[in-house]
């Protein structure tokens, strides 16, 4: 209930999460990008509308509230905001929230400084967040699911639907990368990315069953390589059959 108040005239429609029962300092809201880091409310498939709409309006004030662009930028350990541009195709936003979570730039903000002898990051780069012995390794945990939505990603239109691969889709362009992570449909993808460049894409899978993938290469014509065959295609997406080789033909 605590989510739900009025809205101003000019005041755009976002999602939010009340504070009640949870052991919130106050009652209130709180501007929530669950549907997208979990729901698949919001993806890289879903069409123009409404639901888009109100999913970009969330994540727009989510950045502003998180100093996006400006010397205030800030994110916290326990934070899931960092995987959010990954989901979104946010290649800046990537390259911005996921070196400062790991950086912990803002440690006074979560760490209990005296408890530990005034220890931020330790050698093995968790942190004593709440005191003597309190390891805490989440935002590496937040900081590898954002670098493994940002490389690889398989995204439905909407929830139970077929599911698109995306490759690099949020991945910085001034980042190199050398991967293998599972994707939709029993696939894994091997995959690299160099001097802002995608080399080698290779997709195996034991299992008959197709998989429809997004031009990693967009507007290029393509190969698809499954060694005795070849097929050629210039689609936004494209369907797979088995094991191959993408490359730009």
């Amino acid at each position: 209930p605590g989510a739900l108040t009025p809205r101003q005239a000019d005041e755009k429609v976002m999602w939010c999460c009340g504070t009640e029962p949870a052991r919130m300092s106050k009652p209130g809201f709180y501007h929530n990008l669950d549907p997208v880091n979990i729901y698949h409310l919001l993806t890289l498939e879903t069409p123009q509308g409404r639901l888009r709409e109100i999913g970009e309006n969330t994540y727009e004030h989510c950045l502003k509230e998180h100093g996006f662009g400006t010397k205030d930028a800030n994110v916290g350990e326990l934070e899931p905001f960092v995987i959010s541009p990954s989901k979104m195709g946010d290649k800046k936003a990537v390259e911005c929230f996921v070196p400062m979570i790991l950086r912990d730039v803002n440690p006074e903000n979560f760490t209990d400084r005296r408890g530990t002898a005034y220890t931020v990051i330790l050698d093995n780069r968790m942190t004593l967040r709440e005191g003597v012995q309190a390891l805490g390794a989440q935002r590496i945990g937040q900081a590898s699911e954002s670098i493994a939505c940002a490389l690889c990603s398989s995204v439905p239109t909407e929830p139970g639907e077929e599911p698109v691969l995306h490759l690099f889709a949020a991945y910085p362009d001034s980042w190199d990368a050398s991967f293998r992570l599972p994707a939709a449909n029993g696939y894994w993808v091997k995959g690299e990315k160099k001097d802002g460049q995608i080399r080698n894409i290779e997709l195996y899978t034991k299992r008959e069953a197709d998989l429809k993938v997004y031009n990693p290469w967009k507007g290029s014509r393509i190969c698809i390589d499954y060694g005795e065959d070849r097929e050629y295609t210039e689609a936004e997406r494209f369907v797979i059959h088995g094991s191959c080789k993408l490359y730009p033909a």
